[in-house]
């Protein structure tokens, strides 16, 4: 390995941890950085200190991610779904020991109980979650093997063997049927969704309405969202609308030779606007007639901006007039822009526009 480049392994760990998105900029700050130290110091010292950004920025990227996928809720699912699967097994036990006169259950029946039960935890966990099932015949795996070794002799071996291999196909199986009856349910509410707008087809046009009570806070909501990210961008900050990007983020205004894709790549391109020098001063901007269309976790924003700001020598004048359209989505509980298109009101305004959109 050259002594000015970075340790491999170490950067292949951060890059297996991180997201396309983040990859190329996170490891290309970091590998910069390195080389800086090794020429100002000695590649030693500078593999030491990438090995510890590394070890220190995985764990924070791994918790990151476990958040923003759902990786901590399959795993309590599954957790909680095993908990269940305990008390059925000994509710189980408890009945069939009634059953017979208080005699203690047969090693062959308390295997068939307990399947049982690791099938239902199975059902229950896929029904909480969709993929819990196959975490959950994980943790039998593991379960099985931590009691062999804390409780040795405990049970007979074939009774061990029989929960470490049928154990986790009975919890597959509890998932897999939960899967099949979601789809029922799902054919169900898309029966019942055909019948609703059949109604609606064939009811009596009615008069437009105004917007309901949830169309009218969803648009307060995202045009609050808007106008907090537009107050920042007039004095030169876009940190507001970095903000607001979702890491899929695409974008296109009039600038544009192609379509820019992902935060980081606006991130880039909105950089030389923290430094940019403007011909006039005491910015501000109109906005006009904003409209949203969409449900609980996908809107579309759309209005009309006119940005007005004070020429030297002169009044307050026109800058631009803009066609915006903003695509939010929900995202981990918050509304984030995956989409933003920026276009000229034409004719275009005799002052030329003196800044890029967002």
């Amino acid at each position: 390995m050259s002594p000015h480049r970075p340790p491999r392994v170490a950067t292949w760990l951060l890059g297996a941890a991180l997201t396309a998105t983040d990859r190329d900029a996170v490891l290309g700050d970091l590998v910069e950085e390195h080389g800086m130290r090794v020429r100002h110091s000695s590649a030693v010292d500078a593999g030491h200190w990438y090995w510890g950004q590394v070890c220190r920025t995985i764990p924070l990227v791994v918790w990151r991610r476990a958040i923003r996928d759902g990786w901590l809720w399959t795993l309590g699912a599954a957790a909680s779904a095993y908990v269940a699967a305990g008390f059925i097994e000994n509710v189980g036990l408890a009945l069939v020991a009634r059953l017979s006169d208080g005699q203690t259950p047969s090693q062959p029946i308390a295997i068939m109980v307990g399947l049982a039960a690791l099938a239902v935890a199975g059902y229950l966990a896929s029904w909480m979650r969709r993929g819990s099932a196959n975490v959950l015949a994980s943790l039998i795996i593991i379960a099985v093997f931590v009691l062999s070794l804390v409780f040795p002799g405990r049970a007979s071996f074939w009774y061990g063997v029989s929960f470490l291999l049928l154990g986790p196909l009975a919890a597959y199986a509890g998932g897999r049927l939960a899967e099949r009856h979601r789809k029922g349910a799902r054919m169900i509410c898309r029966g019942l969704g055909v019948l609703i707008l059949s109604g609606l087809v064939t009811s009596c046009a009615s008069p437009a309405q105004p917007p309901t009570t949830s169309d009218a806070a969803l648009l307060d909501e995202l045009v609050t969202l808007e106008r907090s990210a537009l107050d920042r961008w007039v004095t030169m900050d876009p940190d507001g609308y970095l903000g607001l990007y979702a890491d899929e983020i695409t974008y296109f205004d009039p600038t544009t030779e192609t379509r820019i894709n992902g935060r980081e790549a606006m991130r880039a391109r909105l950089e030389p606007v923290r430094t940019a020098k403007l011909p006039f001063t005491e910015p501000r901007y109109e906005l006009i007639e904003p409209k949203v269309q969409g449900g609980s976790d996908l809107a579309v924003l759309t209005y009309n901006m006119v940005n007005y700001a004070k020429l030297s020598g002169r009044g307050e004048s026109i800058l631009a007039r803009w066609n915006a359209t903003e695509v939010y989505r929900r995202v981990d509980g918050r509304w984030r822009i995956v989409h933003s298109h920026w276009s000229n009101v034409q004719p275009p305004p005799a002052a030329p526009p003196a800044q890029d959109r967002p």
